[in-house]
């Protein structure tokens, strides 16, 4: 899911991120709180049913060479 977000280069919402994942909504859902846990990601909006709300990676991440300290 980090490499989505890192290579789209823009926020996505939850259904956007399974739907390139290929995965079901709540199962990014529940990936995406544990990369909102560790720091890994950035969640952005105004409550838990914002239609709005987008995820995105930190800075960090964010730059290419750090994310291939990663892999």
């Amino acid at each position: 899911l980090v490499d989505i977000l890192r290579l789209k280069g823009h926020p996505l919402s939850t259904g956007q991120i399974a739907e390139v994942a290929s995965i079901a909504r709540p199962t990014a859902s529940r990936q995406l709180q544990r990369l909102l846990t560790l720091g890994i990601v950035v969640w952005d909006g105004q409550g838990p049913q914002d239609p709005h709300a987008s995820w995105s990676c930190t800075e960090l991440l964010q730059h290419e060479r750090f994310s291939r300290l990663l892999q």
